[in-house]
C-alpha cells in the first residue's frame, strides 16, 4: 500500500515471490501507483507471476480499510523510512508486518507492532513471508477475529500512560 518507487523495493519483493522458498499460495497485492509501476508489471510478466501478483493501482482513501482487512500480512522493504503509516494502519488492524531490518523499523516493533524484520535478500524475504504467515512474529500475532476498536483504544491509552509515566488503570473498554 503506497507509492511504487525504487526506494520501497517492490521489485525485490517480486523477485522474492519467485524464489523457491516463497509460499506457493501467496498472492502479492500491490496497491498504489508510481514511477515503478511499468517496470514492476514487466518483471511480473517476465517471471510468469501474473497469477500471483496483482497490481491494483491507486485506490480511494475510503477503500484502504477494505484492502487492509483482506490482507494476511503487510510488507514494507524500504531502503529508509520515518514512521510509515502503513505499518501503523496494519498494526491497528492486527495485521503482522514484514519489515526491512532498519533502526526505524526496529523501533516500530519496540512499540508492540506485530511482525518480523528481514534483511533485503530474496531468499531471506521468501522464507520470512512464509514464517509470518505461519504466525512466527517478533510479537504475538493478534487474532483479528476478536480484536475490536476497544482493544485498539486500550492499547493506545496504555501507550500514552507509559509515555506520561502513569500506570495503566483502565480495565473497561473506552468505546461502547
Amino acid at each position: 500500500m503506497g507509492h511504487l518507487v525504487k526506494e520501497h523495493r517492490q521489485e525485490l519483493l517480486v523477485r522474492a515471490l519467485d524464489h523457491p522458498d516463497a509460499p506457493e499460495d501467496l498472492l502479492l497485492v500491490l496497491v498504489g501507483s508510481g514511477v515503478s509501476h511499468r517496470a514492476l508489471a514487466r518483471s511480473v510478466s517476465q517471471r510468469g507471476l501474473a497469477d500471483r501478483v496483482l497490481l491494483v493501482g491507486p485506490v480511494k482513501h475510503d477503500e484502504v480499510p477494505w484492502w487492509l482487512g483482506a490482507a494476511d500480512m503487510s510488507l514494507l522493504l524500504s531502503e529508509r523510512e520515518g514512521c510509515p503509516n502503513i505499518v501503523l494502519e496494519s498494526a491497528a488492524c492486527g495485521i503482522p508486518c514484514l519489515l526491512t531490518n532498519l533502526p526505524e523499523m526496529r523501533e516500530m516493533l519496540d512499540l508492540g507492532i506485530h511482525g518480523r524484520l528481514v534483511d533485503p535478500d530474496e531468499g531471506a524475504i521468501a522464507h520470512a513471508m512464509g514464517a509470518v504467515l505461519r504466525g512466527a512474529c517478533d510479537r504475538l500475532t493478534l487474532d483479528r477475529s476478536v480484536r475490536t476498536w476497544d482493544h485498539v483504544a486500550q492499547d493506545l491509552i496504555r501507550r500514552f500512560q507509559v509515555v506520561l509515566g502513569h500506570p495503566a488503570r483502565m480495565t473497561q473498554p473506552v468505546i461502547t
